[in-house]
């Protein structure tokens, strides 16, 4: 399935975890806040299948500028379709000033709506 548009906001990699207000990984509306408490609140079901997905570089990947070519991707994402619901997940890797300063997350969204991290 073609990724139609990436849904992740603009500013997950303005990520700085010395300044609360900007850090990516606090969610920052309460709307977020309580996606979140329900995605953690839910039970997983039977797996009824293994679904094999592609991940693709995202066009605002910094690995993608000529400078940082040598650099490992930090923004993959990938859309499949479940259930006649489109799904699209976001890989982020973000490293700021040294060791101890990084965080990894995959970001869910269905059908363009925040549904949920891990």
């Amino acid at each position: 399935m073609a990724i139609h548009e990436c849904p992740l906001k603009e500013d997950w990699d303005k990520w700085d975890m010395f300044n609360p207000k900007t850090r990516f990984n606090v969610l920052k509306t309460q709307e977020e806040i309580d996606i979140q408490a329900r995605a953690r609140a839910a039970t997983r079901g039977e797996l009824l299948e293994t679904i094999p997905i592609l991940w693709a570089v995202a066009a605002d990947d910094p690995s993608l500028l000529p400078e940082n070519a040598s650099e490992p991707p930090i923004h993959r994402h990938t859309e499949i379709e479940i259930a006649g619901e489109r799904v699209h997940l976001d890989y982020i890797r973000r490293t700021k000033y040294g060791p101890g300063r990084t965080f990894n997350e995959i970001r869910i969204f269905i059908n363009g709506q925040f549904a949920g991290r891990g």
